[in-house]
């Protein structure tokens, strides 16, 4: 009599998957780090400058547990800058710095995934 025995690891696999999700958490958030970082530098490059105080004023933050990143002004006007109003033109410097790094960003997010798919 001739047999096929066929088994697989799954145990093993369940485990490796189970070790994946906190380096997975961990990579996603140094991806936003490095976003973050990439995007507040563009910002404060393209941000309108007449006394300096939006510049400056530029930060960002990352929220791990939300695993969401912010880049933007606590000044009342930078939104006026971004958007305009109507009476002034729009100088826009938010969006033009999120879309000159979405390629950045995605490399970003690519790489510290892959790397922790290859720790598990």
């Amino acid at each position: 009599m001739i047999q096929l025995e066929l088994s697989s690891n799954a145990n093993e696999v369940v485990a490796r998957l189970g070790r994946l999700h906190p380096l997975i958490s961990k990579a996603i958030i140094k991806a936003l780090n490095l976003s973050a970082l990439v995007v507040k530098t563009a910002v404060k490059t393209l941000a309108p400058v007449r006394t300096g105080n939006l510049r400056a004023s530029i930060g960002s933050r990352v929220e791990g547990l939300r695993q969401e990143a912010y880049v933007g002004s606590n000044v009342e006007y930078a939104e006026y800058q971004e958007y305009g109003t109507k009476y002034m033109a729009a100088k826009p410097y938010l969006r033009p710095a999120l879309e000159q790094n979405v390629d950045n960003i995605r490399d970003f997010f690519i790489r510290e995934i892959n790397l922790a798919i290859e720790r598990v």
